[in-house]
């Protein structure tokens, strides 16, 4: 009986070892299971797409942007403000930026519809908008493309394809192998236009450049009513090269000097007049503003169209359109035929409304037979 009672006993004592051994045989089997895989072993997670995170950048205008990499960083609503010693500068604001850097001395920004604020000394802006803009902010150097359109604070709009903005000296540029053309109503109710290839705007005296294939247009609105107001015309020259001082409502019209002497005039086209000189000076401010509003000098000659019946035409070293009287004053050594007649002196006065010419200190009259 004392055998019988022990056996039990010795059951038990192997049932404990074995439910030891299980429990550690699935701990170690866990543990095997849940333990990350070696680094030589091939990794089976796919790499994220950059595309979900940047959008695919896709300049349609601007050239040289590093579309072959993903931008450092993108901002939507892009707002920027360039500032000097505490005075603004210019500020550009775009739907869209992204930043590009390739050290501290290299570092682009492309942005999308755009808008630049650029400031003059008294804080007014000339506002140049397009389609997407580059900036190198170290070199503080903008440069705007596609449809460009440039407002200046006076009113004057210019139109290009790409437009330039050099802030040290504040000066916007266009390439003089570009289009860009301007309009604006000036004071006084006058419009003028221009269209040229190349610009030059220095914004610090308000002087644009125009170097190449100049034509410049003004349209003056007014009826002759005594002696303080002007006649409706519309004038258009043709030169080289011109500068227009905006401050003071004055254009200068030259031609190259590499150009052949028998080419090099300023073409003045007006309803019923053609002119030619070597140079050029229209002042197309007020009526109230002026004397003549147009001075053409050296090699003058002047044609008149409005009478085929009557061809009447002068010669002189400097001719000036009076704006208030519908005149023409030749001075050195000026000469007027019609028919064939010739009439010099001093000072010879075309009345532009009748057929009367004025002479002071007539030298020569010769009457044709």
């Amino acid at each position: 009986m004392e055998a019988g009672k022990q056996a039990p006993k010795e059951k038990n004592s192997l049932v404990k070892p074995l439910i030891l051994v299980a429990v550690i045989v699935f701990i170690i089997a866990d543990i095997v299971i849940l333990s990350p895989s070696g680094l030589e072993q091939p990794q089976v997670s796919e790499s994220v797409n950059p595309d979900l995170f940047v959008p695919e950048i896709k300049p349609v205008f601007a050239c040289c942007i590093p579309t072959d990499r993903i931008p450092d960083y993108s901002i939507e609503k892009f707002t920027y403000l360039s500032a000097q010693a505490g005075v603004k500068q210019w500020k550009l604001v775009a739907d869209r930026a992204y930043f590009f850097s390739n050290g501290p001395k290299d570092k682009l920004v492309f942005a999308v519809n755009v808008v630049a604020y650029l400031y003059d000394i008294d804080d007014k802006a000339t506002v140049v908008s397009g389609r997407e803009a580059k900036y190198f902010m170290t070199d503080r150097h903008l440069e705007i493309y596609g449809d460009v359109v440039t407002r200046f604070p006076d009113g004057f709009t210019m139109y290009s394809g790409y437009m330039e903005y050099h802030t040290k000296d504040r000066r916007l540029y266009v390439p003089d192998d570009k289009p860009v053309s301007g309009v604006g109503e000036e004071e006084g109710g006058q419009i003028t236009a221009f269209r040229s290839t190349g610009m030059n705007f220095m914004m610090k005296n308000s002087e644009i450049t125009l170097p190449r294939d100049v034509h410049f247009t003004m349209i003056r609105k007014g009826e002759k009513k005594g002696s303080n107001a002007g006649v409706s015309d519309y004038t258009t020259i043709d030169s080289d090269h011109c500068v227009i001082e905006r401050n003071i409502q004055i254009a200068h019209f030259t031609m190259d000097p590499k150009r052949p002497l028998a080419s090099r005039f300023v073409h003045i086209t007006q309803p019923d007049l053609f002119a030619r000189s070597r140079k050029a000076d229209m002042n197309y401010g007020g009526y109230d503003k002026m004397l003549q509003y147009l001075v053409a000098t050296e090699d003058v000659l002047i044609k008149e169209l409005g009478n085929p019946e009557s061809l009447r035409y002068a010669t002189a070293g400097r001719a000036d359109f009076d704006t208030r009287n519908d005149t023409v004053v030749l001075k050195d050594y000026p000469q007027v035929y019609q028919d064939a007649d010739t009439v010099t002196g001093d000072v010879i006065t075309l009345h532009r409304d009748t057929d009367v010419v004025e002479v002071e200190q007539s030298n020569a009259y010769s009457e044709g037979q």
